[in-house]
């Protein structure tokens, strides 16, 4: 009886999950933001209505962050027609900047780093995982979205949602030819 009880009061104390649909900004006009920029100035989403911007969320503790930001600054001076910026959600500027400063390559003065300390700007894009990327069209609308970063896979479907272009699959790679699988190997009864 105890435990019946105590498995009760767990259930009905636990918190609810976010529908998946509430957090998918796909198709809804971009929350605005202002961030301080490293380099001074301000950012404001807003201010880049006609342009196709990518934003960027990262942080000082995520690992992938160590490589797309690099490959962010180099795609930033590749494509001069978008409009990038960079998010850091760290409390304290100082992690960020010591995170930058250990890089393998610097960021390009192409790639804006705006700074989110007080995470007003992240609370606008339901991001639970870093990096996140957004795409966001020349209408303030969002295009795509894109959690984590892989080299293999690099932008394609970033670009391919600011170019308006199909955004492409990846299947996992077919097995060599002539390589046993379970069914093929199944015995027949």
């Amino acid at each position: 009886m105890f435990l019946a009880l105590i498995a009760a009061q767990s259930a009905w104390a636990a918190p609810e999950m976010i529908p998946e649909t509430a957090m998918d900004e796909v198709g809804h006009t971009a929350s605005d933001f202002t961030v301080d920029l490293r380099e001074g100035g301000r950012f404001t989403l807003s201010e880049q209505k006609g342009k196709i911007v990518i934003i960027s969320f990262w942080a000082s503790w995520c690992t992938p962050c160590k490589k797309e930001l690099p490959a962010l600054s180099k795609l930033s001076e590749e494509r001069k027609d978008l409009r990038f910026i960079a998010v850091n959600v760290d409390r304290e500027r100082a992690d960020a900047e010591k995170f930058l400063a250990a890089l393998s390559s610097p960021v390009a003065p192409t790639l804006p780093i705006g700074f989110d300390n007080d995470a007003m700007a992240l609370g606008g894009y339901s991001v639970t995982s870093m990096p996140t990327i957004f795409v966001i069209g020349k209408d303030g609308v969002t295009k795509y979205r894109k959690s984590g970063y892989s080299e293999e896979r690099g932008f394609v479907e970033i670009l391919a949602a600011a170019d308006g272009k199909p955004i492409p699959t990846f299947d996992p790679p077919a097995p060599p030819a002539g390589a046993a699988t379970p069914a093929a190997g199944a015995k027949k009864p």
